[in-house]
Order: C-alpha cells, then sequence, then structure tokens
C-alpha cells in the first residue's frame, strides 16, 4: 500500500513539472529541489541514503557532463531535475536507473526527429514555424516512472 501511495505521488509530480516545462521549457527548482528532498528523506528513513545519493550523483553527473558540452541542447533544471530521479530509480535497483537514463534519451531524440521530419515537410510547401527546444523534462519523467513501475511489478 505504501509503494502504491508514493508511487501515484511520483506520477502526480511528474505530471506536474512535466506540464510545467511543456508550457514555459522551464524546470523551476521550486518543483525539483522538493522532490530532491523528499526522496532523500524517505531514503534515510529505510536505511538506503547511500543508495539514493548514489543513483542522484550519477544521473546528475551524465546530465551536467551533458549540458557543459552542449548549454543548448540542455538547461541546468533537466540537471537539477536528474537528482531525485536518479535517487528514486537508484532506490529500485541499477537497471532501473539505467533503462531510465537511456529511455529518456531515446524518448527525446525520437520526437526531436519526429520534429525535425515535420519541419522538413513544412518547408517544401510553406513558411517554417520558430525554432522552440525540446523539453526533456517529461521524457525523464515518463522513463524514471516507467522503468521504477517495471521493475516494481516484476
Amino acid at each position: 500500500m505504501v509503494q502504491l501511495i508514493s508511487g501515484l505521488a511520483v506520477v502526480w509530480w511528474c505530471v506536474a513539472i512535466s506540464t510545467v516545462d511543456l508550457a514555459v521549457r522551464r524546470l523551476p527548482n521550486s518543483f525539483t529541489l522538493p522532490g530532491y528532498v523528499v526522496v532523500m528523506v524517505y531514503a534515510a528513513a529505510s536505511g538506503t541514503v547511500w543508495v539514493a545519493a548514489v543513483g542522484s550523483a550519477l544521473l546528475a553527473g551524465i546530465h551536467l557532463l551533458a549540458h557543459v558540452m552542449s548549454p543548448g541542447s540542455m538547461g541546468l533544471g533537466d540537471v537539477k531535475l536528474s537528482l531525485p530521479l536518479g535517487a528514486l530509480t537508484g532506490l529500485v535497483g541499477a537497471d532501473a536507473w539505467l533503462w531510465s537514463l537511456v529511455s529518456a534519451s531515446v524518448l527525446t531524440a525520437t520526437l526531436g526527429v519526429v520534429i525535425e521530419l515535420r519541419k522538413l515537410g513544412r518547408r517544401q510547401s510553406g513558411p517554417v514555424a520558430h525554432n522552440s527546444p525540446i523539453a526533456h523534462g517529461p521524457s525523464m519523467c515518463l522513463a524514471a516512472c516507467g522503468s521504477t513501475a517495471f521493475a516494481w511489478w516484476t
């Protein structure tokens, strides 16, 4: 029962933060950092804070490296979002953590390809819409929730 309630709370938080990211292309600290605190408090209470810390540090490190290498492709909000999502998936296990990382990247890349293909189709028939960045937060949230749910149910 606790896992179900916790899972529903995480899904609600992910929907809220994804909605904001899609609307304004920003992941506010008022969402990302309290989410990290909640996951870490849970981890501390369950005696797994080290596992959560490693998961969050590794995921945030990977995202920070991507941000430093290409600041225009990933914002610091994505780096901060990786803290709670890395901790959460780390608590579930290395497989969930890895699947979350890979599937979020695949989801965002696939969306980028689809958007570019649609732009190519429009270039032949008319003006091109403005170039807007792709929000990576929703892919990160969907991947984390999906990999966590899969790990819990298997």
